[in-house]
């Protein structure tokens, strides 16, 4: 396995241009540069967007997609809506109706009452011990986080990170792989309902978002088994 920190991320460096025709042309630049003829392309999370364009664009260089909790519509309404119940339900307080251009504002005051209250993971995994790990893990390894600072920070100026991606689905026929939490509170449980990839194969573990790691054995299972099948 080959695994590329994107420019702004992990270990690689600070850039003054993270826009997405950018971040697919690294990819693809990688590819050329190790020699490489068709690769399985892996994307988690925000990630899915970055792979779905490059899968659009160089369908031609990839044997198949896996998409492991992804989002290809960042900050949709359905997904922010359920983040918005499941925190009120976490935090004991009673949902409200919200009108659509008070959804950002509503899930931040959340966050931070969840974070006050030391339970801000929970969108991530229901498990504290998955996060003490992981943070043990990542602290091993210096990086920096640049990239989704930007996104996050100047959305006027990255406003592609923004669209909605899941109508490219129906038109890109490579093999895919869609793995999905059942509880997955991070992108939303029913995100990957939208995706209409002629060619997919969904995978949903009983798990939160980081399923390659809190369920690891039946994550790495999928992945073997559908590159099996589509090799």
């Amino acid at each position: 396995m080959i695994y590329m920190d994107q420019r702004g991320s992990g270990e690689s460096g600070k850039s003054d241009n993270y826009h997405l025709d950018t971040m697919v042309e690294d990819i693809e630049e990688l590819r050329r540069h190790l020699h490489l003829d068709k690769v399985y392309l892996v994307a988690h999370s925000f990630g899915g967007i970055i792979a779905v364009n490059y899968a659009k664009k160089y369908p031609q260089n990839i044997k198949g997609l896996i998409l492991a909790n992804v989002t290809l519509h960042f900050l949709n309404d359905e997904s922010v809506r359920e983040q918005i119940e499941y925190g009120n339900e976490l935090l004991q307080q009673k949902s409200r109706a919200i009108p659509k251009d008070s959804l950002s504002t509503e899930l931040s005051a959340i966050s931070q009452s969840l974070r006050s209250k030391r339970m801000g993971y929970k969108f991530l995994t229901s498990d504290i011990e998955t996060i003490k790990e992981m943070d043990k893990i990542d602290s091993l390894h210096p990086r920096i986080i640049d990239f989704g600072m930007a996104v996050i920070s100047k959305p006027q100026e990255y406003p592609e990170y923004y669209y909605d991606y899941t109508p490219l689905t129906k038109n890109i026929n490579i093999p895919v792989l869609v793995i999905t939490g059942k509880k997955d509170k991070a992108v939303g449980t029913n995100h990957y309902k939208h995706f209409q990839f002629p060619n997919q194969k969904v995978v949903a573990i009983d798990g939160g978002h980081l399923l390659y790691y809190e369920r690891n054995t039946e994550f790495v299972d999928a992945v073997t088994s559908f590159i099996n099948r589509t090799k």
